[in-house]
């Protein structure tokens, strides 16, 4: 299989700035294009202005102002083609079980390894699930 991220574009939502900087330094380091966003209101605008594909969207999912939740269902009505992968410092099952998050989402805790980060990325990017499919 060739190597895509170096023709992959990822969206990193997250209002921590040094978490924001740090993935986005992960993932630049394996290829990847990176975007970034401190807030849901400042992703959509990006979505509005990059006229370029965006591939993935990776957003924490507990933020100020709008949750990754909702910037994913708003996002996803502008650029359906895009995966989501969710981010948090919860655990899986208090997201989960709280309803936060939907079971059927790509999910990565935090704290993670760069190796975590770059492997689920790619599983989620090479996936064969539409993200619409994922919504109902």
């Amino acid at each position: 299989m060739a190597d895509r991220s170096c023709i992959e574009t990822v969206l990193v939502v997250e209002d921590e700035v040094v978490v924001r900087r740090l993935v986005r330094g992960i993932l630049e380091s394996r290829g990847y294009t990176v975007l970034e966003a401190s807030r849901g209101s400042e992703a959509l605008a990006l979505c509005e202005g990059h006229r370029g594909p965006i591939h993935l969207m990776l957003t924490d999912v507990v933020m100020p102002q709008m949750s990754g939740p909702e910037l994913a269902d708003h996002w996803l009505s502008r650029r359906p083609q895009t995966k989501i992968l969710y981010m948090s410092a919860y655990t899986n099952n208090a997201i989960r079980q709280n309803g936060i998050l939907d079971v059927k989402r790509e999910f990565l805790a935090k704290p993670f390894t760069a190796q975590a980060l770059e492997c689920k990325v790619r599983e989620v990017l090479d996936g064969s699930s539409s993200p619409l499919a994922e919504v109902a």
